[in-house]
């Protein structure tokens, strides 16, 4: 199992934060080749990074997470002063415009994503991997889900 390497536990959520927040992204493909070198340096584990990155799959991507962050991108360029024009779409109009109306507001809204999220994700994700770890070094399984299903239903 892949939470039972011999990384630490701070390293385990690192490298799962690290890849949620690398599948915001705004190009597809990029992805991975920004996750190897992040895994080597910081010595994290990257078949598990590279396995929460697929949280942005083809079933999520192209509807909410994209969504949100190209909508998030043109309010921050409205604040910013750039304001964002409705042009017409076609296949001809590949040009600095479909670039200004697409791609501009989708990175600037999918970075600070990709920025904040594992701020806000980290100590979370650490509390359950420690819990997933001692539920495996010595409580069964079935103590701690049904730890867990009794808390929740409080």
């Amino acid at each position: 199992m892949v939470l039972l390497s011999e990384i630490s536990n701070e390293q385990t959520a690192r490298s799962i934060v690290l890849g949620i927040a690398s599948g915001f992204l705004p190009f597809p493909g990029f992805q991975t080749p920004f996750l190897v070198p992040i895994s080597f340096v910081f010595r994290l584990n990257f078949p598990l990074m590279y396995l929460f990155n697929w949280i942005t799959n083809n079933w999520f991507t192209v509807g909410p997470i994209t969504i949100s962050c190209y909508l998030l991108g043109r309010q921050l360029l409205a604040m910013v002063g750039l304001p964002q024009e409705n042009i017409e779409f076609s296949v001809t109009a590949l040009n600095w415009e479909l670039f200004q109306a697409i791609v501009l507001p989708l990175v600037a809204g999918s970075l600070p994503v990709t920025i904040v999220l594992p701020v806000i994700l980290y100590l979370p994700v650490l509390v359950v991997v420690k819990r997933l770890r001692a539920a495996n070094d010595g409580e069964s399984w079935e103590r701690w889900v049904s730890f867990v299903i009794i808390r929740s239903a409080d």
